[in-house]
């Protein structure tokens, strides 16, 4: 037969028939003693009794306000109300300060979850059940993870007081605190045994439901006996502060910051191959595993897209290494506007995971875009060519004749270079170069060109307001192989070159007949090749003379001469256009409108993750 557990009349708690109480150390029985029993030893024994009493009160109080590590002396001064045998003199309240143990090993929240969260991650269909506990009761949290592996609540957090989970607790708060802490106060609540402590608390998950389900316990009590107690037989808790972030919505929110990234994150670019066929790839930023909580930050250099357009797609997606870029789930989608053709350094910061956010330059959330992934994937041009408006024009024209003729060709110039002034999308990346070429006097080889290098639309055109007249000499021939050979020697750039020639007589043959060959000993044919090497698109605007109209061998020898330095197009006469048709003719105002390649370019080599 067992005998009936033995109370402490200091700490109440319970235990076998001792001499000594296993808890906090009151001798339960003593003596002998030798004499009579007198008043004297009862009061002593009294005072004793609650001096120890209220000194065992007094060390909970102290727990519960903070102490030793973050003690708050208004809590303390509020519980040292309520504490047996009181109140407490100011030494007693010290001593307890100074008595105050600190509680066991603790660790900050970012660890206790670090672990618990990486295998969340990790797993496609895990619930995270997190349970913190603290002084004012236990809230208790479930955790989820989207498609990109990002922690997410699966209902609001909810908070239970302690009352609620253990229902035998004083309803008064701070005599609540106190029971926790381990003290009785003047309540005298019943013994918290630690079968009554742990026998069916309400609210507070234990057992998970699932293999991949979890249940983590957030322990800020450490070293209080109640919580202690019901926290004795729990597989998974973790000691954490008091000061520590506490657990609601907005803690929930920002979990993301500690989670591990599931998939590596990658920029979406663009790399064109020799056909000008661009195809998408993947530029790692952060790798699978990276925390925001490092602040981790990725740079990447990219070329932006020598197009009209210059608003980009920015897109971060997260997949595994060597995924599809259409496959891979966007992260954060934006538009962003980079000069065209130049070089960008795009800066990137991990604020969590499933939260990327561009530092320089600044963007523009696209959530279209976004919405409707992996279609701007698709929406890749077949071929990329870049685009330049900018263009080198050189006009030759004939300057032999009477005034009418030299100035219906001057006049269909100027007009060119007006309406290059109006229409084009960047008149001051246009250099036009002027050339009148006279006829040769004489036999001998003398200079029969007026050459103005390249200069701006304003002032090539009053080069070509000052062109005159000159006397024509040759019936049936002019130097334009001359024109040709000065344009030639022209420093064009590395872009549209147009060499419109305006003017009505061929050049010189390159044989012997009845027309005189050049006395520069230039042919026309060498010319147009050295042109056509320089990628010299030639425009002639034939100012037929009608002489020529009339079928002999000089008529022919005309036509076909022109026909090939216009070659692969055709001569226009110039009495069937006017500025602007030669201006299109010509495409002057830059390449037709292409399909827009929205993705930026990888500067300077592959990027490491290269689709096959």
């Amino acid at each position: 037969m067992t005998s009936a557990p033995v109370l402490c009349p200091v700490c109440r708690s319970g235990g076998p028939d001792a001499a000594t109480c296993a808890r906090c150390g009151w001798r339960l029985s003593d003596g002998p003693w030798v004499g009579e029993l007198t008043d004297a030893h009862r009061a002593a024994f009294a005072d004793r009794l609650a001096a120890a009493r209220r000194a065992h009160d007094l060390a909970a109080a102290a727990r519960a306000a903070g102490f030793p590590d973050h003690g708050d002396d208004a809590v303390l001064a509020r519980l040292a109300e309520i504490v047996r045998d009181g109140p407490p003199s100011a030494a007693e309240l010290a001593a307890a300060r100074r008595a105050a143990v600190a509680g066991p090993g603790i660790e900050p929240l970012t660890g206790a979850l670090e672990r618990a969260l990486a295998r969340l991650v990790a797993a496609d269909h895990a619930v995270l059940t997190l349970v913190d506990v603290a002084s004012d009761g236990i809230g208790v949290a479930h955790l989820g993870v989207n498609h990109l592996g990002v922690p997410l609540p699966l209902e609001p957090v909810r908070r239970f007081p302690w009352d609620e989970v253990l229902p035998w607790l004083p309803a008064d708060p701070d005599e609540r605190l106190l029971v926790l802490a381990g003290g009785v106060g003047r309540g005298g609540t019943d013994p918290p045994t630690a079968d009554r402590v742990v026998a069916a608390p309400r609210h507070l998950p234990v057992e998970t439901a699932g293999r991949q389900n979890e249940v983590l316990v957030l322990h800020r009590l450490g070293g209080w006996p109640v919580p202690d107690q019901l926290l004795r037989y729990h597989p998974s808790v973790r000691q954490i502060g008091v000061d520590e972030p506490r657990l609601d919505d907005r803690a929930i929110r920002e979990l993301p910051a500690i989670a591990p990234l599931r998939h590596g994150y990658s920029l979406v670019a663009a790399v064109v191959d020799q056909r000008g066929v661009p195809r998408p790839v993947l530029c790692p930023l952060f790798p699978a595993g990276a925390r925001a909580i490092e602040r981790p930050r990725a740079t990447v250099t990219v070329t932006a897209p020598d197009q009209p357009d210059e608003s980009l797609t920015i897109a971060v997606v997260a997949g595994p290494a060597r995924a599809y870029a259409g496959q891979c789930a966007p992260v954060a989608v934006l538009r962003c506007d980079l000069a065209r053709g130049a070089e960008h350094t795009l800066q990137f910061q991990l604020h969590g995971a499933g939260q990327v956010r561009l530092i320089s330059p600044p963007g523009v959330d696209d959530e279209s875009a976004r919405a409707s992934w992996p279609e701007p994937i698709d929406e890749l041009p077949p071929h990329y060519q870049p685009y330049s408006a900018a263009v080198d024009l050189v006009f030759a024209i004939e300057i032999g004749g009477t005034e009418r003729e030299v100035g219906r060709r001057r006049d269909l110039a100027v007009g060119i270079v007006d309406a290059l002034r109006a229409r084009h999308p960047a008149p001051d990346t246009v250099r036009v170069g002027v050339i009148g070429y006279r006829d040769h006097l004489g036999h001998k080889p003398h200079s029969v060109v007026d050459a103005a290098d390249f200069a701006s639309i304003d002032t090539a055109r009053s080069t070509l307001v000052e062109l005159r007249e000159r006397p024509k000499v040759e019936p049936y021939a002019a130097p334009v192989e001359d024109a040709l050979h000065a344009a030639a020697l022209l420093r064009w750039r590395a872009l549209s070159r147009r060499l419109v020639v305006i003017g009505d007589r061929p050049p010189h043959p390159s044989e012997d007949g009845g027309v005189a060959r050049c006395p520069n000993h230039r042919q026309w044919s060498a010319e147009v090749t050295r042109l056509t090497g320089r990628d010299v698109h030639r425009i002639v605007v034939w100012d037929r003379h009608p002489i020529r109209a009339r079928q002999n061998q000089h008529s022919k020898h005309a036509e076909s001469t022109w026909n090939a330095i216009a070659r692969p197009r055709r001569p226009r006469q110039l009495s069937e256009v006017d500025a602007d048709s030669i201006v299109d003719e010509a495409r002057l105002l830059g390449r037709p409108p292409a399909p827009p390649l929205r993705f930026p370019l990888i500067a300077g080599g592959k990027p490491l993750e290269e689709l096959s």
